[in-house]
């Protein structure tokens, strides 16, 4: 039985020194540019990790 894609749900606060940015920061959500830009970023973690092993923190 298929229930479609994965999916997950993160909870990003306003980085420190850009309280200035709050409204372009909350616009952000629904900015498919930017959504397209985290998804990429994902996928290059996901491969990184698969190569490579989890980066060291």
């Amino acid at each position: 039985m298929a229930i479609g894609k994965p999916f997950i749900t993160i909870k990003v606060e306003i980085p420190e020194g850009c309280e200035d940015f709050r409204t372009e920061f909350l616009c952000l959500e629904k900015d498919e540019q930017f959504q397209e830009e985290i998804k990429d970023l994902i996928k290059k973690r996901l491969i990184f990790e698969k190569r490579y092993g989890k980066p060291e923190s």
